[in-house]
C-alpha cells in the first residue's frame, strides 16, 4: 500500500505548527530528536558543510542554515527559506555527492520507501559524509503480542493531528538495507519505550507521552532496550 503524498502534503501545509508544546508526545519525540542532533551531530565538521535538511518542515535542528538545503514535500513550510527544494525523499533532484551531512527527522522514511531513500542519500552524499536518520519502528510495545510486532513494514494507522496512515518499519531490515549500501551505524538512540504501551491502552497521546521520562530506565535493561516506537541513527559513508 502506498502512502498519498499529495494529502500528506496537504496536511503538513495547513498546519500552523509541526511541533506543538501542547502534544506531549510529539513534542517530547521533538526535544529528544533535538538533543541527539546537539549531542552528536552538531559537533562535526560535517555540519559545517553542505547539508541536505530531508523533510525539514523548515527546521534546522540547530545546525547551520548557511550552507543547507531544506527539502520537503509540504512546499508552503519551506518557501519563504533562501535555499529550498520541493520534492520527495526517495527521487533527490541535485547531483551524486553534493552534501557531506543528510538529517532526515521526524519520521519522515515512514511516509517513503526505505529502499528508495537509502539508494538516493548514498547517491547524493559524499564519501566520509554522515546521514542521521530517526523512524519509527515495529518492534515497538504498542504490537507487542500482536501478529505485526517486529514485522519488516506494517502499515498502521497512527495519530498525529488527527489519524493519518504510516509504515513502522523493524529495525532488522533498516540494518539490512544500510548493509546493502556498505554504510556505518556510528551511534543509536531508541526512545519511546514505555509510552506506546501505554497508548495501547489509553488511546490519548497526551497522557501517554509524559512516560518517555521513563525511557533513560528502559535502556539499561538488557532485554528490553531494543524494544522502543523510535530508533534515531547517526551513520557514516566510507
Amino acid at each position: 500500500m502506498e502512502i498519498d503524498k499529495g494529502q500528506v502534503a496537504q496536511k503538513y501545509n495547513s498546519l500552523a505548527e509541526i511541533w506543538s508544546r501542547e502534544d506531549k508526545w510529539h513534542s517530547r519525540t521533538s526535544q529528544t530528536i533535538q538533543q541527539f542532533i546537539s549531542d552528536y551531530v552538531a559537533p562535526l565538521p560535517e555540519a559545517k558543510a553542505n547539508i541536505l535538511n530531508a523533510g525539514s518542515a523548515g527546521n534546522a535542528y540547530g545546525l547551520s542554515e548557511e550552507h543547507m538545503i531544506h527539502l520537503d514535500i509540504a512546499a508552503e513550510k519551506i518557501a519563504h527559506l533562501p535555499n529550498s527544494i520541493t520534492g520527495s525523499i526517495e527521487k533527490i533532484p541535485v547531483t551524486a555527492n553534493e552534501f557531506d551531512l543528510i538529517v532526515c527527522v521526524g519520521s519522515v522514511l515512514n511516509y517513503n520507501d526505505p529502499m528508495k531513500v537509502f539508494e538516493e542519500f548514498d547517491r547524493v552524499l559524499r564519501p566520509g559524509g554522515y546521514l542521521v536518520i530517526e523512524f519509527e519502528n515495529s518492534n515497538t510495545l504498542e504490537l507487542i503480542f500482536t501478529k505485526d510486532y517486529n514485522k519488516k513494514a506494517i502499515f498502521v494507522r497512527t495519530f498525529y493531528y488527527g489519524s493519518e496512515p504510516l509504515w513502522y518499519y523493524s529495525d532488522t531490515w533498516i540494518n539490512e538495507i544500510i548493509d546493502i549500501h556498505h554504510l556505518e551505524i556510528v551511534r543509536k538512540s531508541k526512545f519511546h519505550f514505555l509510552s506506546p504501551f501505554i497508548y495501547r491502552f489509553v488511546k490519548d497521546e497526551n497522557k501517554a507521552g509524559p512516560f518517555m521520562r521513563f525511557d533513560r530506565i528502559f535502556k539499561r535493561i538488557p532485554i528490553l532496550k531494543d524494544i522502543s516506537s523510535n530508533t534515531i541513527l547517526l551513520i557514516r559513508k566510507p
